[in-house]
């Protein structure tokens, strides 16, 4: 049944492969591409296919950004010059892997707003990149693995359902739901910059009223639901900048109804899962333990928790460095590490 799978898909990308010849790039090693979500709205993606050295087939990986909207080098306002996706990209490569790596949503060239996009758009689009590079001449279609950092690293897992990965990378994925991801994020950043104890109690407390809003508004449109956190930011003498938009879009929305744990659970393949020990978005210890009791160590799957390492898996000191301050985009030796893996579960 998955071969005959992916040989519809190897069909259905034959167009895709024919492009690439006639636009004269054949021999070069980095490729323009665009392909469609699997998503109902099959938004074009823009992205960028890196081709190792001879014939292959070569084992594939798909990357999967981190909350967006970022370009498929993982350029964002906030990491300066640094380009951790296409640093990840070129190792890959260097090491003999086929590499897709794509534009979000609103980033890039590829159309549409993430604020607007689904965790069930996000999924489509990174089946749609799975498809895409299954479809690429050299490329074995039995050898792809998604790799997905942080938010990134819960697509992959939702996307496994659809496209049967060869393995998963989670770099800093969340392996709980996101209300606790975010509750513990607050307080972890909190007691980092040195907030007294009654500031984080208080806003524990916003969060669990914030989310019991979301849940009694799960069935309503957005404008019913902004109205409704707006009564409630009102009541709590909140300004609608502390976040009321993002809470009510349907991004966030459909993040807070998303089920990690049990995209996690019905993946049966390998997986590395890495967490960061200075990580204040995806806390180590909550999201390790986690991941850690569903996964299948007999499969090959391991978890580590890195030390010494931020949510960019850069080396830092402290947890409040300015991730753009560092001279690398993610440490090499991590790379390594990942390529290493990759090498062990997915070799011929």
């Amino acid at each position: 049944m998955k071969h005959s799978l992916r040989s519809t898909l190897l069909a259905a990308g034959a167009a895709l492969s024919a492009v690439l010849i006639a636009s004269g790039i054949a021999d070069a090693e980095d490729r323009p591409v665009r392909f469609a979500s699997a998503a109902p709205d099959r938004t074009l993606i823009a992205g960028t296919v890196s081709l190792p050295d001879g014939e292959g087939p070569h084992p594939g990986v798909v990357i999967l950004s981190g909350s967006g909207p970022q370009d498929r080098d993982g350029q964002d306002p906030s990491l300066g010059e640094l380009r951790p996706y296409r640093d990840l990209a070129a190792s890959l490569v260097e090491a003999g892997f086929t590499v897709l790596r794509f534009d979000d949503r609103g980033a890039g060239d590829t159309p549409g707003d993430m604020n607007s996009a689904t965790v069930a758009d996000l999924t489509g689009d990174a089946v749609g990149a799975w498809r895409a590079l299954a479809a690429i001449d050299g490329t074995d279609p039995d050898r792809i693995a998604y790799l997905g950092h942080s938010e990134g690293g819960a697509i992959a897992f939702a996307a496994a359902a659809e496209t049967s990965p060869a393995a998963i990378v989670s770099l800093a994925g969340p392996a709980v739901d996101f209300r606790e991801i975010f509750s513990a994020q607050y307080r972890a950043q909190q007691e980092a910059t040195g907030d007294d104890q009654a500031a984080i109690t208080a806003n524990q407390q916003f969060l669990s009223i914030i989310y019991a809003e979301m849940d009694r508004q799960a069935g309503a449109s957005p404008e019913e639901a902004r109205a409704a956190l707006a009564a409630v930011f009102e009541q709590l003498g909140l300004p609608p900048e502390a976040g009321l938009d993002m809470l009510s879009s349907n991004y966030m929305r459909s993040w807070y109804a998303h089920d990690v744990r049990a995209t996690i659970r019905a993946y049966d393949g390998p997986v590395l899962a890495l967490y960061g020990e200075h990580d204040l978005s995806v806390l180590p210890a909550q999201n390790a333990a986690s991941m850690g009791g569903w996964i299948d160590p007999m499969s090959g799957s391991e978890v580590r928790v890195v030390t010494g390492h931020n949510h960019l898996f850069q080396p830092v000191d402290s947890p409040l460095e300015n991730p753009a301050d560092q001279p690398q985009a993610i440490d090499p030796v991590v790379i390594g590490s990942i390529v290493e893996w990759l090498d062990q579960v997915l070799g011929e």
